[in-house]
């Protein structure tokens, strides 16, 4: 029984921990993000939040939403960024190109 406390407050303060650092990279950090990334990190902080039903009654009723939450999150965020490092990469290779052909 202690054993099941033991990982379900862990888990509690490392979804706290990821969201903590979810909410100060969105709140501060806002412009150096796609629009898809800060959904995913968005999706990602909610299912993080969903997280506390485990401690307060068993069983909770966002067991099932809160893991599918932040996978589907992390889904969509790494898609965005894998987009905007791939646009990034096409207009430095592009401006590599136009330097070196003079213009």
């Amino acid at each position: 029984m202690t054993e099941n406390q033991f990982f379900d407050a862990l888990n509690v303060v490392a979804s706290l921990i990821v969201y903590g650092i979810i909410a100060y990279k969105l709140i501060v950090q806002t412009t150096k993000f796609t629009p898809i990334e800060s959904i995913g990190m968005g999706i990602m902080a909610a299912g993080c939040m969903m997280t506390i039903g485990p401690i307060t009654f068993k069983p909770s009723p966002f067991d099932d939403w809160s893991p599918t939450l932040m996978r589907v999150g992390a889904a969509v965020y790494f898609v965005g960024r894998i987009t905007r490092h791939r646009w990034n990469n096409y207009r430095a290779r592009r401006q590599a190109e136009r330097w070196r052909m003079g213009r």
